[in-house]
């Protein structure tokens, strides 16, 4: 069950809420545990649960524009600093928690402004550089893990417009090379000292579809069925060209293409910052420079419509003047965060009003 909830900001720190009640969020029931040590903003939080007998540990990792990834441990009620891991001048943009295939050894993502994705294992406490992914040409705003059965994936994107999908697996014993002429993908192969055990990971794919820089790729939730989890092989991702994609791996050849792909035409606005799916994959929702959240539907008679969705907005800064249309049918109003909005009534099919 969802009861926790790390956060961070630009006032320096990360918390961690946790909901200790029953029914929805409130005072009375969500306690803060605040985590210091950062000296600048918090751009990027993940965390996983590791399993400590007999207790549940949390292991938080966060990147700050202080050039540094901090590694936080939450055992009981009290969680602390236990490694601080140093980029030099670099910054990172995201970070990225998960586990190696088959085994409880975490490895973190580290995607930053030196176009590489940083690989960190934790070994005998501590968390390893073990290997860098290069490939991207620009600086690298998201990555994120998924497991599916006996391999992970990481899926990362960049302001080169182009997103990059990787797969990690277990490696058996190396067969003697036999000279032949086929083409074959370049291996990074590592191994892990406390399992004894050789990962290899190879690029399984190259998504280029957006025009401008991806500001953030996710995939869609996993989700129990059969008494096991089951990880859709499905990407979003948001871009700065004002559109947000579905990518999905084509049944019969296993390409990765361009599914379904929604957002704005017009207007002056920057595109999107983030996205994200609910948890069965049927809405999309995503946030715009200027404030603006949007939400898309799946329509169940053709999977590859989406119909836009009325969604929570308003001005994230004071309201400087507001006025009537002359029918009296719309409300516009302006703000100090530059936006101006246009609101107007929500008329359902079943409502006459």
């Amino acid at each position: 069950s969802e009861t926790e909830l790390v956060s961070g900001g630009s006032d320096k720190q990360l918390i961690l809420w946790e909901w200790n009640g029953s029914g929805t969020w409130n005072n009375q029931h969500v306690k803060s545990i605040p985590l210091k040590g950062h000296t600048e903003a918090v751009c990027a939080v993940d965390a996983v649960y590791q399993l400590d007998e007999p207790d549940l540990n949390l292991l938080i990792a966060s990147a700050a524009s202080d050039s540094t990834v901090r590694i936080w441990s939450r055992h009981g009620s009290e969680a602390k600093c236990i490694e601080i891991l140093q980029f030099g001048n670099g910054f990172v943009m995201d970070v990225c928690l998960s586990f190696l295939p088959g085994s409880d050894v975490p490895i973190l993502a580290c995607g930053g402004d030196d176009c590489k994705i940083h690989l960190f294992i934790q070994q005998k406490g501590q968390f390893q550089k073990t290997l860098i992914l290069p490939g991207h040409e620009d600086w690298i705003r998201g990555v994120e893990w998924a497991v599916c059965g006996q391999e992970l994936f990481l899926a990362s994107c960049a302001q080169d417009c182009l997103i990059r999908i990787w797969k990690v697996c277990t490696k058996s014993k190396q067969l003697p090379e036999t000279e032949d002429d086929s083409i074959r993908l370049k291996e990074n192969v590592f191994t892990v000292q406390d399992t004894d055990t050789t990962y290899a990971i190879t690029l399984e794919s190259v998504l280029a579809g957006h025009e401008n820089w991806v500001y953030a790729v996710h995939w869609q939730p996993s989700f129990s069925k059969d008494g096991s989890m089951q990880q859709p092989m499905r990407i979003l991702s948001a871009s700065m060209d004002k559109t947000v994609i579905i990518w999905e791996p084509d049944k019969e050849s296993g390409v990765w293409l361009e599914q379904v792909r929604v957002g704005e035409v017009g207007g002056n606005t920057l595109g999107f910052f983030d996205c994200q799916f609910s948890p069965d994959g049927s809405m999309i929702v995503a946030h715009a420079f200027h404030g603006a959240l949007h939400l898309w539907k799946q329509i169940a008679v053709n999977k590859k419509e989406w119909t836009p969705e009325v969604v929570i907005s308003g001005h994230f800064n004071s309201v400087e003047d507001v006025k009537w249309d002359p029918e009296g049918e719309f409300i516009i109003s302006v703000g100090s965060d530059q936006t101006t909005r246009l609101f107007a009534p929500w008329k359902r099919k079943q409502e006459a009003e």
